[in-house]
């Protein structure tokens, strides 16, 4: 819902939907959301740019998760599945780690944050900073 400039969801941009609202003097202010307006303060890189910075990040995630896998994983959990307690608590924490690195690289990358596809700043508004 908030990668759109009107707020749609997933579904509501897959059948081109959007939801008007008749009188919004009777709904509740919190649930009215305006449509953004772009960002004429900054230069985004373009969409293929940042898709394969995300791409390439999460490889390199991937990579070092394995890495530490094998240092906090025994042998036998990894190939027989037979795990102790720790090798088990060691398998969810990288599970969670896995999860949270990728979700947040793709909102950091999408937002332009992340090196190699970082959004630049328009030269006439760094002059009046």
């Amino acid at each position: 819902m908030f990668t759109t400039k009107k707020y749609q969801a997933l579904h509501d941009l897959w059948v081109d939907s959007i939801v008007v609202v008749k009188d919004p003097s009777k709904e509740n202010a919190a649930f009215l959301k305006v449509e953004r307006e772009s960002d004429d303060k900054v230069i985004m890189p373009s969409k293929k740019r940042r898709t394969l910075v995300i791409i390439g990040y999460n490889i390199i995630i991937f990579i070092l998760l394995s890495f530490v896998h094998t240092q906090f994983v025994s042998a036998e959990c990894a190939a027989w599945n037979d795990c102790s307690r720790a090798d088990k608590t060691a398998e969810a924490w990288i599970g969670f780690s896995w999860l949270l690195l990728i979700s947040l690289s793709v909102v950091f990358g999408w937002k332009g944050i992340l090196p190699g596809s970082r959004r630049k700043l328009i030269e006439s508004w760094k002059e009046q900073s």
